[in-house]
């Protein structure tokens, strides 16, 4: 549990909602960890397929610091199709620096760029950009949402961001309780880029029109695919990389200011070397990206490849509702699929 949890329904945009503590290693923060015996399917069936405007109306307050101006968007009819937990364990991400730099608003930084974490939210909270992390918990059947993005990593935000274009009021509920995520078998792994094809993929995402429109989830699924794979296919490689270039731009210029919001702080000297470190990091990847004939820092990341992944990505959404369909249809004749994905490559 939140060492200092509030009652009451916290109304966010997206991004961060948890606060964060670190750790020197497992033990550590397990012991740290309030326990408590709760109902854990209970408080997420509390949220899950429910109205924005029922849960506001039945919580004894709503905290108004972080609210988002979408929730007072007249007509918008927000539901929760998904609930997540916070955890205490592994951070789940690759690269610690991403811990150093969201530590600016922990309670204890020493031990900064460890990766057993502590992400815990003080109270309920409804979001409609949050990324799908590992501690997602349970999603509402009656909708159909769109599929992940079968490769590359990051697929979180990449799904965070094709959902807030094909439903526009689907929000996500978020518990405050955490569950214990455990650390993967790991080897030695190089530090991942800024940059990759995921986070250009998820800029091309965001990009899209929000097309709701009164369609039903199935027909704004297919319309995100067909504005996709429109928006591959009407341009050449140049427009295609000018553009994804403009929309990581701005995901530049966003991290930048957060870099600079947690140098202005008083902070470890060892902290804000590696915060430093990863600042010339990105700056240095968006303009080898910008020069000409440049290419991802990823090896695995060239800017042909990338048009035929938002192609065949374009292509899946468009087909999506009748593979789910047909999908719905075996299983409740009892049968269990098993879906795999193959790399021509």
């Amino acid at each position: 549990m939140h060492p200092n949890p509030r009652r009451g329904i916290r109304l966010i945009g997206g991004g961060r909602c948890f606060d964060q503590w670190f750790f020197q290693d497992r033990a550590t923060a397990l012991k740290w960890a309030r326990w408590a015996p709760l109902d854990a399917i209970g408080e997420h069936a509390a949220l899950l397929g429910r109205r924005v405007s029922s849960l506001v109306r039945a919580s004894p307050s709503v905290l108004l610091e972080e609210i988002c101006c979408h929730f007072a968007e007249p007509g918008r009819s927000a539901r929760i199709v998904g609930t997540m937990a916070g955890k205490v364990g592994d951070s789940g991400r690759h690269d610690p620096v991403w811990d150093i730099w969201a530590g600016y608003w922990t309670e204890n930084r020493a031990p900064l760029g460890r990766l057993e974490v502590a992400e815990i939210s003080d109270s309920v909270v409804i979001g409609h950009d949050i990324g799908c992390m590992a501690t997602a918990f349970a999603l509402d059947l009656r909708s159909a949402l769109p599929p992940f993005f079968p490769k590359l990593g990051g697929e979180d935000g990449m799904f965070a961001a094709i959902l807030s274009r094909v439903l526009p009021e689907a929000y996500w509920g978020v518990v405050p309780h955490a569950i214990i995520h455990d650390r993967p078998p790991r080897g030695i792994e190089e530090q991942p880029p800024w940059l990759g094809a995921n986070e250009a993929l998820r800029a091309q995402l965001l990009a899209l029109p929000a097309r709701r429109c009164g369609r039903s989830d199935e027909e704004a699924i297919q319309d995100a695919g067909s504005d996709l794979t429109r928006a591959v296919t009407s341009a050449g490689i140049g427009e295609l990389r000018q553009r994804t270039l403009e929309c990581l731009g701005r995901f530049v210029s966003q991290w930048l200011d957060h870099f600079r919001r947690v140098k202005d702080c008083e902070i470890p000297d060892a902290q804000r070397a590696r915060l430093e470190g990863a600042e010339r990091q990105l700056v240095l990847e968006f303009i080898r990206l910008c020069a000409p004939g440049s290419e991802s820092p990823s090896a695995a990341f060239n800017w042909s490849d990338f048009g035929c992944q938002l192609t065949d990505y374009g292509r899946l959404l468009q087909y999506w509702p009748t593979l789910f369909d047909a999908a719905r249809d075996l299983r409740s004749q009892g049968v269990r699929l098993s879906v795999g994905f193959h790399d021509s490559r």
